[in-house]
């Protein structure tokens, strides 16, 4: 199974690029990761066409707030427990519609902080390698 990680809006610093690229090359190491960035044109109608494949998981600020250890321990069950494919979505600028909430079936939290979109991307990416990294005994987590 693969964790996919979708994000509305071209990313338009490189030092977020550079960061998202280099946590996905290393969570590589432990999970099955594919990275779609997808235009504000085509925005959240076609974000939500591609995760209907699987299990949606959006990135909110109203979501479910948890520690690194619950969101790993969220990951492996997904990837142990559920034969779909899992979706991490975050919206562009301006987040999800009611719609695309009611969609999903799952709803997370980075912080109660407001973080640009951008900079969500980062920490989520981040998150991602330290979920992989904790799931397979690996000493980064602590």
């Amino acid at each position: 199974m693969r964790l996919h990680v979708l994000w509305i809006g071209r990313t338009k610093f490189e030092w977020v690029r550079a960061a998202c690229d280099e946590y996905a090359r290393r969570s590589r190491r432990f999970l099955r990761l594919e990275l779609t960035e997808i235009g504000r044109r085509e925005g959240e109608a076609a974000l939500l066409k591609i995760a209907a494949a699987g299990r949606l998981w959006l990135l909110d600020p109203n979501g479910d707030e948890l520690d690194s250890e619950a969101f790993a321990r969220l990951v492996e069950r997904a990837f142990l427990y559920e034969g779909r494919e899992l979706f991490l979505a975050l919206g562009g600028e301006e987040g999800f519609s009611a719609a695309a909430r009611r969609q999903a079936e799952r709803r997370i939290s980075l912080s109660r902080l407001t973080f640009s979109h951008e900079l969500a991307r980062v920490l989520l990416f981040e998150q991602i390698y330290r979920a992989g990294a904790f799931l397979a005994g690996h000493p980064y987590p602590r």
